[in-house]
């Protein structure tokens, strides 16, 4: 699978999946938020993605440390497009699957480094959830269901789990 930008320049990417089959390493549960953001609602997906990775630069903290890495200003839009493809395969293909894996050790290395405690992280993972549930209430042609919302905020505790349990504080 490859990822394909859509929208403005920067926007966050998407990776294609077919609807034919249920993407590799989903729980059933996380199936519901798989299949709104993959198949239902993807561009409202998209846009609330995008909505949830510019919202992180508004806290001080998250801005010292992305403005301190020199890519947000040197290369913004690899940048986004680096976040939405992670974004889109653990979406798509799941925390437990082998693309995920990778996905989720390549976060760690990238965010091992000073100034990142888990209250930033969890911050930037909730707007990476609650920012595309958001939109599609308020944007999308139905608002999404008690299953796709709670489909969605589990993942997001286990891929902090899985992403964070090196940093300074955080449980294994």
């Amino acid at each position: 699978m490859t990822a394909a930008p859509h929208g403005p320049a920067g926007a966050v990417g998407a990776v294609g999946a077919s609807s034919a089959s249920a993407p590799h390493g989903t729980l059933d549960a996380y199936g519901a938020y798989t299949r709104l953001v993959l198949e239902t609602m993807p561009r409202e997906s998209r846009i609330g993605l995008t909505l949830g990775f510019v919202r992180t630069f508004g806290i001080p903290d998250i801005a010292h440390v992305l403005h301190g890495t020199g890519r947000m200003t040197s290369e913004p839009r690899s940048r986004a497009k680096a976040t939405g493809a992670a974004m889109f395969t653990l979406i798509g293909q799941g925390l437990d699957s082998e693309e995920g894996r990778r996905t989720v050790q390549h976060l760690r290395k990238v965010h091992e480094r000073p100034g990142i405690t888990p209250e930033l992280l969890d911050y930037v993972l909730a707007c990476f959830t609650v920012c595309p549930l958001r939109f599609i209430d308020s944007h999308g042609h139905r608002s999404a269901t008690h299953d796709e919302r709670a489909a969605a905020y589990p993942s997001t505790g286990t891929c902090r789990r899985r992403w964070a349990s090196r940093l300074p504080g955080t449980a294994s």
